[in-house]
């Protein structure tokens, strides 16, 4: 098979991949759509601030994940075998660019699907990990205090695209330096909306500390319900064991009557031996 089927069937397993929205497939098991909630983006924060921290860290994951799956077959299929390298850098970019395609447009939900940001982490993340790592913490750490997620988003797939592009691997391609700031260019735009709100100040406000509050109220409200639902079961087992209940009470009946019978006679004893000792003292 020649390199240019195998770039398409590529192209087509990443877009297959990024047709798999997490946040809607997540969000159904709480029976709550996400595109029904909040400001109905099928995304990380949109979960974050509808269903909480825990969710929406299982959505990034696993929207990352599908971007990241084609990049590594991508490397392992057409990649000259060295990981940081140009031969190697188009093919990953090639299955990652078109999984975050298929989760902004993605067929399977009528071209209506998020806005690129967990996947494209995920495709840069298999490009080089490490300034990967450090460019999510510092943007992480930025979107905690701002608590502005779209401004989080932008530096980082700005911060890394700006990195990479200075590396010489990047810049001795210029089909790679196309990809990653052709992916850059579409995620901003699939923020459109939100950059008209950056500008008249009117963005919505996403707070972390909050999404990790919402998850501890839940397990609470689990814990409290385990416990009304505990009381049926509790009758259920009374009335299971009443027989016994009943036989111990018995029991226990017959055994306050007959320590009061003792007690009874062990009284007439004690009478009886002073009255004989009365008799006794008067003779």
């Amino acid at each position: 098979m020649s390199d240019f089927w195998k770039y398409v069937i590529l192209v087509i397993i990443g877009y297959a991949c990024g047709n798999f929205n997490f946040a809607r497939i997540l969000s159904k098991l709480r029976k709550n759509k996400i595109t029904d909630s909040g400001s109905g983006n099928p995304g990380t924060m949109n979960m974050l601030r509808t269903h909480g921290a825990l969710l929406a860290a299982t959505t990034l994951f696993f929207d990352a994940l599908k971007a990241a799956v084609p990049a590594l077959i991508g490397f392992l299929w057409l990649g000259n075998g060295e990981y940081f390298s140009t031969e190697s850098m188009i093919p990953m970019l090639t299955g990652g660019v078109s999984a975050v395609v298929g989760h902004i447009f993605p067929v399977v939900y009528k071209f209506k699907g998020g806005k690129g940001i967990a996947s494209t982490f995920g495709l840069f993340m298999m490009l080089n990990p490490i300034p990967g790592v450090i460019i999510f913490v510092v943007s992480f750490v930025a979107f905690y205090f701002i608590k502005i997620g779209s401004v989080a988003s932008f530096m980082f797939i700005y911060s890394f695209a700006i990195w990479h592009t200075i590396m010489p691997e990047t810049r001795a391609s210029w089909i790679a330096l196309v990809l990653i700031w052709g992916i850059v260019a579409l995620d901003t735009y699939a923020h459109r909306e939100n950059i008209k709100r950056l500008l008249t100040n009117s963005e919505r406000i996403t707070s972390f500390k909050e999404g990790v509050q919402k998850d501890i109220q839940r397990i609470r409200d689990k814990k409290a319900e385990k416990l009304e639902n505990f009381e049926p079961k509790e009758e259920e087992i009374k009335d299971k064991y009443q027989r016994k209940i009943d036989k111990t009470e018995e029991i226990n009946k017959n055994a306050e009557e007959e320590k009061k019978k003792m007690l009874d006679e062990l009284r007439m004893e004690i009478l009886q031996e002073e009255l004989e000792k009365q008799k006794n003292n008067e003779n």
